[in-house]
């Protein structure tokens, strides 16, 4: 998809078009019908901190009373932070990173408290899950979820090994969508601005009946690429992205309540490389037009270089109430498409003139999978006990193809004993790069949580959920670009000692002590334990592939919630230590198959880690109308072990290769992570309305990217940095509503990925105005 175009908004400064916005609005008479004096200020008035409700436990709770590390923003928060997708979530939580995935706009890969994964790969769990509607999307490259019409997100910080369970070492990133309600109502909005993006926004919920209703949202966002190509002058790293979902509630008879949903997105765009400390220009030899279904031909032919993604999601919660006990049947599937095609060579970091050699990756993934839970919440003993109970069910088929081009060649490496399925260009047998794996998972589990309240301030809580799980992987022969197949096969893994069948079961237990000495004071000290299981890394030949074992990690976290001043001020506050064993980590690992020992990237349990850390947020309401929030974090880590095949070594020749060592930093754990804002509502007497302004200011130290702590060519460290965010609106009582926010306003574009010799970097400053109308 050509994605290109000129800056249409570049010489339109922060000051400028804000100053034009705010007289427009200043200018506009009473509309409509009009309000009486202070009417507006009664609509708007907030003197306290919002009540938000979660559901981290698997039941509705207020998020003061949940004995948990959770960041809950609501749907409104997130429009006046302006959180607009996932990538935004991960700079407003304690000890979160994240960014989009090397090459691909479409996913984003997270990590909490140190634990995540990097690989877009279906064969690698994340160890961040993501749950939608209660509904797990298991796979990362389609993770980035574009936020519309949200009534809230949660992220859990810490394994989830008991209620939201499958591969959570990390932690989970719940996302809650709204459902149809009662009442006629729409809303539609336009947003123009910097590097020509126009987002189209729209939702209508329509009552059929008393007991049916239906609620429709759909986006559409366009942008020009804000990175210069020197090579051909043209605009790089645009996006396209659509989509929208349909979501029906059904009420058949009292205590029955049934929501289901239908959802489709597709985006496209490409993350591309930029000269070292140089974000706004690069060269780049390949074109985004041309593109077909054969996507090593592309590569080989410099054309059609892409990072798409195509999801569709289908959703059902049928609720249950059984008169003392509430059961939940829900239901989820998810299938997806992610052809990607972009060039990782490294540029030059003496010259802007020297032509880079082209280097590919490429891939062509598709998944879907399926999953049903049984779920029952309920009390017993005199409301003294308060349980959730389940069971869940995974059945997941993945198929990819992955190759890597040099120079418009595929490569081919020699087979380690003279065995492979081709002869390569050196005589020697071996293997081409592009091969293709199908994975097949199914997953069981049960669960149970119990808290008992041993005294009106005391309640105990004991839970654990029991998983079984089977992967399989069958490596099959695959021909693109006018080769013949020559990829590795499960007979040649197999043959290499690479267990292509993986079978693990694992009892994750939970325990959670907490005090409520009043309503507004609770504090905590828990146990808790994740899993996230085995996996492959298919190589470009046997001797490169192998499997993993499960990552498992046990959590000592003590914590306390406070409301004071009459719940004018809220804080939250918890500390943690973490054991995690057989860490999963894409790395350059030692390559004993060549003679210089070159290192070759793979994906490994590394070794063992411990990480510790302190976290704190709080929300304020000094006096009407201005809400404070922010949120502080501190955090740190070493191995206590590494694997033997991740170390350095030096080879025959007496060459040093750097592996991972003890004393290397671990990646993603930045130490400090730092963010403050503000809302003012301000009413507008005479003006039927009010304004409204926010500013957002986010800070992360700096942290590794590079495992092996690579310093030369390019050192794989990204820097502290700042994002400060700013926004102002006029919103009337008859739903008409004006805005400008400027994202990222000291055009600090930090590291978000890297090359042997270049960087990938985040978008720059963007200024947006907006109109919209709900009603």
């Amino acid at each position: 998809m050509a994605l290109t175009g000129g800056d249409s908004m570049k010489l339109i400064s922060p000051a400028s078009l804000f100053c034009g916005v705010s007289t427009l609005v200043l200018a506009l008479p009473a509309y409509g019908q009009g309000a009486a004096p202070g009417q507006a200020a009664a609509v708007v008035a907030r003197d306290t901190v919002e009540d938000i409700v979660v559901t981290a436990t698997r039941r509705s709770e207020r998020l003061q009373d949940v004995p948990l590390a959770i960041s809950a923003i609501t749907g409104d928060q997130m429009a006046r932070r302006s959180i607009m997708n996932t990538t935004d979530v991960v700079t407003a939580v304690p000890n979160m990173y994240g960014s989009p995935t090397n090459g691909l706009r479409g996913g984003t890969f997270m990590f909490l408290r140190g634990l995540g994964t990097t690989s877009p790969m279906a064969f690698l769990d994340p160890a961040v899950s993501n749950y939608v509607d209660e509904v797990l999307r298991p796979r990362q490259n389609n993770s980035t979820t574009n936020f519309s019409d949200i009534d809230r997100i949660e992220v859990l910080r810490g394994p989830q090994g008991t209620t939201f369970g499958r591969n959570s070492t990390g932690g989970a990133l719940s996302i809650t969508t709204k459902k149809p309600s009662p009442e006629f109502q729409g809303d539609v909005s336009v947003t123009y601005g910097s590097y020509d993006e126009h987002i189209l926004r729209g939702m209508i919920n329509v009552p059929l009946s008393d007991s049916f209703m239906i609620r429709a949202t759909g986006f559409y966002d366009k942008a020009d690429g804000w990175l210069t190509n020197l090579t051909r002058g043209d605009k790089l790293m645009g996006k396209k992205l659509y989509g929208g979902r349909v979501a029906i509630r059904l009420l058949p008879s009292d205590g029955i309540t049934w929501d289901a949903s239908a959802e489709h997105s597709r985006s496209y765009g490409l993350e591309i490389r930029s000269f070292a400390g140089q974000p706004k220009i690069t060269r780049l030899e390949g074109v985004l037009t041309g593109g077909t279904n054969d996507v090593v031909a592309d590569a080989l032919a410099n054309r059609g270089l892409r990072g798409n993604v195509y999801s569709t999601s289908l959703a059902s919660n049928l609720a249950i109430d059984l008169g003392g006990a509430d059961l939940s049947l829900i239901t989820g599937y998810n299938e997806f498409h992610s052809p990607f095609v972009y060039d990782g060579s490294g540029l030059s970091l003496t010259s802007t003139t020297a032509t880079p050699v082209p280097a590919y990756q490429i891939g062509d993934l598709r998944g879907d999978n399926f999953t049903q839970e049984v779920k029952i919440t309920g009390k017993l003993v005199e409301d003294r006990l308060t349980y959730v109970a389940g069971l869940f069910y995974l059945t997941e088929k993945d198929d990819f193809i992955l190759s890597a081009t040099a120079n418009r060649v595929v490569t081919c490496s020699p087979g380690s004993f003279g065995d492979g399925q081709v002869v390569c260009p050196n005589g020697q047998r071996g293997y081409y790069t592009t091969r293709r794996g199908i994975q097949k998972v199914d997953s069981f589990a049960g669960y149970a949580q119990f808290d008992f309240e041993l005294t009106p301030t005391l309640t105990l809580t004991g839970g654990a959920r029991y998983t079984a799980e089977k992967k399989t992987l069958d490596a099959v022969p695959v021909s693109l670009g006018g080769l013949a197949a020559g990829g590795p096969l499960t007979a040649d893994l197999v043959r290499y000692g690479v267990d292509t069948k993986l079978k693990s079961s694992i009892l994750t237990p939970k325990a959670i002590i907490r005090w409520k000495p009043s309503g507004s004071q609770m504090y905590y000290a828990s146990y808790s334990q994740g899993f996230k299981s085995g996996g492959f890394n298919l190589g470009p030949t046997p001797a490169t592939s192998n499997s993993l074992k499960p990552e498992k990690t046990r959590t000592y976290e003590i914590g306390g919630k406070v409301e004071l001043l009459d719940r004018r001020l809220t804080l939250s506050g918890d500390a943690f230590y973490q054991l995690t064993d057989n860490l999963q980590l894409s790395y350059s690992a030692p390559n004993f198959l060549v003679a210089n020992g070159a290192p070759l990237p793979v994906t490994k349990n590394t070794g063992d880690i411990r990480t510790r850390g302190l976290e704190l947020e709080f929300t304020a309401v000094p006096f009407r109308n201005l809400e404070l929030f922010g949120g502080a974090a501190v955090q740190g880590g070493h191995y206590h072990r590494v694997n033997p095949d991740a170390a350095s070594f030096t080879t025959a020749a007496g060459v040093f290769v750097k592996g991972v060592d003890l004393t290397n930093k671990l990646v993603y754990l930045p130490a400090r992570t730092f963010n403050i804002g503000a809302t003012y509502e301000i009413p507008a007497d005479g003006l039927a309305g009010h304004f409204s302004l926010t500013a957002d200011f986010r800070y992360q130290s700096g942290s590794w990217r590079l495992a092996t702590n690579q310093v030369t060519p390019i050192k794989g460290y990204s820097g502290p940095f700042e994002v400060l965010n700013l926004s102002a609106g006029f919103t009337m009582d008859n739903g008409l509503r004006l805005s400008v926010e400027c994202r990222n306003c000291t055009d600090n574009q930090r590291i978000i990925g890297t090359t042997s010799s270049s960087y990938y970097y985040a978008d720059p400053r963007q200024i947006l105005a907006s109109v919209g109308f709900k009603f």
